[in-house]
Formats: C-alpha cells, sequence, structure tokens
C-alpha cells in the first residue's frame, strides 16, 4: 500500500465584499444620458497647475442614475472669441459613466484653460455644440465675479452653487468630504486601516475618480503576510463603494498564513481583475513555485475543467513570496508535497529520561475589538449596521456572548465561536423609528448614530368609545325629527 503523503498547506480566502460597489464602478447598470439643465455640474477646475502637473476639469452627478458621458463635449469662450470644443471622452481617464452622486476628471492635453483670462466660460453640453443642449456653465477671470484661481489651487464649487476660488485641490473627491453629512476622507480610512495593521495607498491617489492600473493599483495588506492589488482601473466616488470602504475593517481579516474576506458578494466582483500576493512561505518550508488549489465558498474543489474555474496567469515565486493574477475572486490554497522522512536504522535503546512536560495551553481570552456604526446618520425606520470582531488571543477555542446594547439596553445578541488566536467579524442591524441620538456599545467599544426624523407611514388617529357613541345618539336624534315631521304633513 503506498504511503501517505505529508501535505503543508498555505491557504488564502479570496471571496471580496472589499469594495462592493467597485464592480458597480466598472460595469454599471443600464447608464442613462441626461440632458437636463443642471444633471450635471462643473464642480471644480484647476486652470494655472503646479509646474509638471495638467490642468483638469471635475464633473460631479447630481442625479441617482448613472449617465453615459459618451458624445458629449466642453467648450470654453475666451474674452468673447469663438468658442473651442473638445469630446469629454478624449480626457476621461478609467470610463465614460458618471456614476450616480459621483464624480469624473476631464484632463485636456496640453495648455487648454487660461492661466488670467478676463473671462473664460467653460460650458458643457450633452452633444456636439452649438445645437446640443447646454448642461451647466461658469465663468472665471478678472472681469468676472470668480477670480481666476492662483497657482497650483482651484476654483470649487460648494452647495447649493457657490464657487470659491484659491482652494486647496480635492481632484477626483467631494469638496465637502469630512464635513458632516458628507464623504470620509480618504486620509481617514487610510488612518483606520493603519489602526488595524492594514496597509493602503487609498490615502495617497491622485484621483480617486480613476485609479491607477496594474501594479501601481489600489492595495490592501498586512505586512509580512499578504494583501491584494486590484489592478482594475476603478471609480471610489461610487456611493456603494465607499459604503464598502468605511467597514473594510470588519470585513477583511489577514493573518498569518491566510487572507481572508467576506464572499458574501463575490458575484458582484466577478469582472474585476487582482494580483494576489502571499508572504512568507518559505517559513513554512517552500522552496520553489507552490501548486493552486482552486476551491468555491463552500471549500468544495473545483476541477479546471469546470467552466467557472478562474483564470491565473503571472505566477511568480521568489525568497518566499507567491504572486498571482485572477479573474475571479474565490478561494485559493498553494500547496506542496513534502515527501516523508526516510525510517532511521535501528539505535540501542537509551536511556529513559524524564519528558520535559509541555507548556499548559493558555485558556480562551475573548475581547471585543472594533466597531464601526453605518451609517451614522439616517431616516427613521432605515436599517442601521453595527459591524465589529470578537479577538481570541488564548490557545484554545471558545465560544462568546456578543451583546448589543442601545442606550444602554442590551437589544440583540450573538453567540460566536473564535479559534484559537483566531478573530471573527460579526454584524447586527438594527431599525428605530424615533428621531434622536442613540449610543451604541458592544463589548466596551462604544458609538452612537443619529435619526433624523420619522418615517413614511401614515399614522391614523384613534377613534374613541364615546365619540362613536356621540355619533350614534346624533344619527337617532335625525331620524326622530325626520319622522315627526313627515307624520305632521300627512292628510287629514
Amino acid at each position: 500500500m503506498a504511503k501517505l503523503r505529508v501535505w503543508r498547506t498555505f491557504s488564502v480566502v479570496m471571496a471580496l465584499m472589499l469594495v462592493v460597489g467597485m464592480g458597480a464602478a466598472i460595469v454599471p447598470a443600464s447608464p442613462v444620458k441626461a440632458a437636463n439643465l443642471g444633471d450635471v455640474l462643473i464642480n471644480e477646475f484647476v486652470s494655472n497647475p503646479d509646474a509638471g502637473e495638467s490642468e483638469w476639469v471635475e464633473l460631479f452627478n447630481t442625479t441617482t442614475s448613472d449617465i453615459d458621458l459618451t458624445g458629449w463635449y466642453i467648450t470654453k469662450v475666451v474674452d468673447g472669441g469663438a468658442p473651442e470644443a473638445l469630446p469629454l471622452a478624449l480626457g476621461l481617464a478609467c470610463s465614460t459613466t458618471l456614476p450616480a452622486q459621483g464624480i469624473l476628471v476631464f484632463e485636456p492635453t496640453g495648455d487648454w484653460l487660461p492661466n488670467s483670462p478676463t473671462s473664460c466660460n467653460i460650458t458643457i453640453f450633452d452633444g456636439v455644440p452649438p445645437g446640443a443642449n447646454g448642461i451647466y456653465n461658469v465663468a472665471y477671470g478678472t472681469g468676472t465675479s470668480l477670480q481666476p484661481p492662483s497657482q497650483g489651487t482651484s476654483a470649487a464649487r460648494f452647495d447649493p452653487d457657490t464657487w470659491q476660488t484659491d482652494q486647496s485641490t480635492t481632484k477626483g473627491w467631494f469638496n465637502d468630504a469630512g464635513q458632516p453629512g458628507g464623504a470620509p476622507l480618504l486620509s481617514t480610512i487610510d488612518a483606520d486601516l493603519a489602526g488595524q495593521g492594514i496597509t493602503s495607498n487609498i490615502g495617497e491617489l491622485p484621483n480617486p475618480s480613476a485609479t491607477p492600473t496594474g501594479d501601481a493599483g489600489l492595495f490592501f495588506e498586512k505586512t509580512g503576510q499578504g494583501g491584494v492589488i486590484l489592478t482594475t482601473c476603478l471609480n471610489l466616488t461610487n456611493e456603494a463603494t465607499r459604503d464598502a470602504l468605511e467597514n473594510l475593517g470588519a470585513m477583511m481579516e489577514i493573518a498569518a498564513a491566510s487572507l481572508k474576506f467576506d464572499s458574501d458578494l463575490a458575484t458582484a466582483m466577478s469582472a474585476l481583475g487582482a494580483k494576489l500576493v502571499m508572504y512568507g512561505l518559505d517559513a513554512l518550508g517552500f522552496t520553489e513555485m507552490p501548486n493552486l488549489i482552486v476551491k468555491d465558498d463552500d471549500g468544495n474543489v473545483i476541477s479546471p475543467d469546470d467552466p467557472n474555474y478562474p483564470t491565473i496567469t503571472n505566477k511568480t515565486y521568489a525568497a518566499g513570496t507567491f504572486t498571482f493574477y485572477i479573474d475571479h475572486f474565490t478561494q485559493y490554497e498553494a500547496v506542496k508535497a513534502v515527501a516523508p522522512p526516510a525510517e532511521p536504522p535501528a539505535l540501542p535503546p537509551k536511556p529513559r529520561v524524564s519528558p520535559t512536560p509541555p507548556r499548559p495551553l493558555n485558556p480562551p481570552q475573548m475581547s471585543v475589538r472594533y466597531l464601526s456604526v453605518s451609517p451614522q446618520q439616517t431616516s427613521a425606520n432605515q436599517p442601521v449596521t453595527i459591524s465589529t470582531n470578537v479577538v481570541n488571543t488564548g490557545d484554545e477555542a471558545g465560544n462568546y456572548n456578543v451583546a448589543l446594547k442601545i442606550n444602554g439596553q442590551v437589544e440583540q445578541q450573538k453567540m460566536v465561536s473564535v479559534g484559537p488566536q483566531g478573530t471573527q467579524p460579526v454584524k447586527f442591524t438594527v431599525t428605530k423609528s424615533q428621531p434622536g441620538t442613540y449610543t451604541v456599545d458592544v463589548g466596551g467599544q462604544k458609538g452612537s448614530f443619529t435619526i433624523l426624523g420619522a418615517g413614511s407611514g401614515t399614522t391614523k388617529t384613534p377613534v374613541s368609545g364615546g365619540t362613536i357613541a356621540i355619533i350614534i345618539v346624533g344619527m337617532l336624534v335625525l331620524a326622530t325629527v325626520v319622522f315627526l315631521m313627515l307624520s305632521f304633513r300627512r292628510p287629514a
């Protein structure tokens, strides 16, 4: 009978909820072509960039639908001269689809916008001008109310339609980021990830509405353990993408020899290419290129002949680092067969020595770390998601009862099992009908959320028993009066 082979396994679970909205940002659902005044706004522009930088005009979608900018034009009229028009598609990096409530940046080539005109009027059209519809325009110059921005600064629009010059640039991101009710600062998300031991370039992107591609793409990794590089150009201003990034800490777990991501929405990421990196394989005994075993979300091995088998390319291995490219997020295991050691020759028996007692295992040490409340402001009867992590620093598996307290009262409880030195994400969903601020406490991790107003249901005023009695008596009196009147009118 053949001897059993000894296998060492390094597993990476890659069903990514990381940027659930990014899939939608790449392949938008039924984009529409707007033709209404104000559907798309000029949000910010730089006409006098620093040396080596380019001019740009930022566009903002005010609607709740994606907009296809194919065939749209942008024009300038300088000091009353002839209009000069450019197709918007020529200066859009990622895509011509402007996401709902999102941003795209148009970058013309060369020196297109004047630095200090008397007047420069910029207009966007939903077709070829002048026959197409003018959607929005803004004028700047020494002879207008909006003075030309100085070198390296921008002119920016703030709600409802107030322009300010000489602003710090926020290319490809929201002008009100970090303000109450606005999008988060990407630097804030970056700092939150760093606090969880996750390194990312999300706070350093030159244009979040069009991330770099290839090895320079958006990445998330834990030093010395592993990570993922999103090699496709992405638009982070998609609303679902922003929500996912704010809760990334609860969706991604990176530990020694494993990378784990929430797999609930892996199918939404099927069109998103990525480069996966595994570190430290040399410490596990790997000396050459590992083999890959592919599994589905239930742990079943997928055959290379299966139509769902992903495309895996550009595998490299050097100095304990294994990299490969995928077109689908699922489970990947790097494996290496290790032959069992040869049986040594028989040796004469040695004197018996007392064995060293093994170190006792530390019992489970459970604690709650990290708390995310999203959204922090919402309307009555709308769901609020509360996410946390239960961490076990002991050497044995254990159970932990996670209690969610709202305003000091326990509202929900979940019993979770956590393996030794493991982490278990936990999510709660609550709704509240009364406006106000609610405090959240999960295992000592605290936060809050605010309900802004009542839901859309109609409140009915109850009818009391007394009111019903009065109505009945009134009807009887009325019937009696009618009867008497009819009696008196009868002929003698």
